[in-house]
């Protein structure tokens, strides 16, 4: 692993050889962090205060790409090292907020402009033919990163995430398949089964002006009612502008099972995939034969225990 840094007046800098590294690559529902431990020279401390981008490069292609939060030099046992923190460029729209805003029409160029080009994000790329959202309403405080999410939810039912060399995808791009077995170093896996929160109803309902209600949407998951589960959430809608944070009922019943089955691996060796890769896992010895989503993956070097990869894996319910 070959570790760079963009600095502000004292350009780039390769840095010293990463004697280890965690990095973590997400499918945006959570910012991606890294944090690499390198040889400490004192006269890295200017530059290291400089450093606005971390960049990680694994066989000549980019497999992180974050902002530079900070780092922490050490003198000890081991000699002097310095541990440098990083964050996934979505930090860039998860740490601004936005002031209140009524779109009475919000179409893509002007989402794309207003939540990621005015918050820094450097590369974006998006669908074409994503439709406009109509009364799109954020609330103030709300981050660009959640305003980004609702615009994308509601013109696409899209979830936005980051690639492994910055860019910010409003729908991401097709998954690859890939496949893991017993074959592969598997040093732990768990199985997780879980119905808590699921929703088995979704209402929404509104004010019909006399101090009745109507409904105006409702979805269901006949899969777990059948199973004798309950699980039942009316919602209100007022007005005819949608928060940032709407979701239709289909979509509340989505969320709420997306990772009912999940999956959790630990690889004794590097595992390169991408979030939103669609894994096909054989493990019998844990019952399990089917497809998941990958939802998670973190990567980490030291020299006690070498290259280890964990995944995370999902399936709805």
């Amino acid at each position: 692993m070959t570790a760079y840094l963009y600095t502000v007046g004292k350009g780039l800098w390769k840095l010293n050889s990463v004697l280890s590294y965690r990095f973590s690559r997400t499918d945006g529902e959570e910012c991606e962090e890294a944090t690499i431990t390198i040889p400490y020279d004192p006269q890295q401390k200017e530059v290291l205060e400089h450093g606005y981008r971390l960049v990680l490069i694994e066989g000549n292609k980019a497999v992180y790409v974050g902002i530079l939060d900070g780092f922490s030099a050490v003198i000890g046992s081991e000699g002097r090292t310095v541990s440098i923190q990083s964050r996934g460029m979505q930090a860039f729209l998860m740490d601004n907020e936005m002031r209140a805003k009524l779109y009475p029409v919000l179409d893509l160029q002007t989402a794309v402009y207003d939540f990621c080009y005015n918050n820094n994000a450097e590369m974006v790329e998006w669908a074409q033919d994503m439709p406009p959202v109509e009364n799109f309403y954020i609330e103030s405080g709300q981050t660009a990163w959640e305003a980004l999410r609702g615009f994308c939810r509601q013109s696409m039912n899209a979830r936005p995430r980051c690639s492994a060399n910055g860019t910010v995808y409003l729908v991401p791009p097709a998954p690859n398949f890939r496949s893991i077995t017993e074959g592969n170093a598997i040093l732990r896996a768990e199985y997780r089964y879980n119905r808590k929160g699921a929703i088995t109803r979704q209402t929404i309902v509104a004010h019909n002006g006399d101090g009745t209600q109507s409904d105006v949407e409702t979805a269901t998951h006949d899969e777990l009612i059948a199973l004798a589960v309950r699980s039942e959430r009316i919602t209100l809608h007022q007005g005819k502008n949608l928060k940032a944070s709407w979701r239709t009922a289909s979509q509340r019943v989505d969320d709420s099972v997306r990772r009912g089955r999940e999956i959790s691996l630990l690889l004794g060796e590097a595992y390169w995939a991408e979030p939103g890769d669609f894994v096909y896992v054989n493990l019998p010895q844990l019952g399990i034969m089917g497809q998941y989503t990958l939802q998670k993956i973190i990567h980490s070097m030291d020299d006690s225990l070498g290259r280890r990869t964990e995944l995370v894996l999902e399936a709805p319910l």
